[in-house]
């Protein structure tokens, strides 16, 4: 039984979310907005999408739904950056989403 459970969990995981990352659509806010809705688990997470020269791009990745965020550079500092389509996305944890300290 704990095996099919586990296989279900696991092919809504690896299923994705029924919303995609937009990058176009994404609304401005800032690390601190971001940081109530950070869960960090399987189905409900922020993933780090990546930069272009205004913004880093945030995607919440939820079962049913999701959004995508965008962040001035000038006010976050994420530990790691990639241009936009050229990294691999990673989770976001709430320590991750703290502000730069020169904003």
């Amino acid at each position: 039984m704990r095996a099919l459970i586990f296989s279900g969990v696991l092919a809504v995981a690896l299923s994705g979310c029924s919303t995609s990352f937009h990058p176009q659509r994404a609304a401005t806010t800032t690390p601190a907005s971001l940081r109530p809705i950070c869960r960090g688990d399987t189905v409900d997470h922020l993933a780090y999408m990546g930069r272009d020269t205004q913004f880093h791009y945030v995607f919440h990745s939820q079962l049913f739904g999701g959004g995508t965020y965008r962040v001035p550079v000038t006010a976050w500092y994420p530990r790691r950056t990639f241009d936009l389509g050229k990294g691999e996305p990673y989770v976001l944890h709430r320590p991750d989403l703290m502000p730069s300290p020169h904003s």
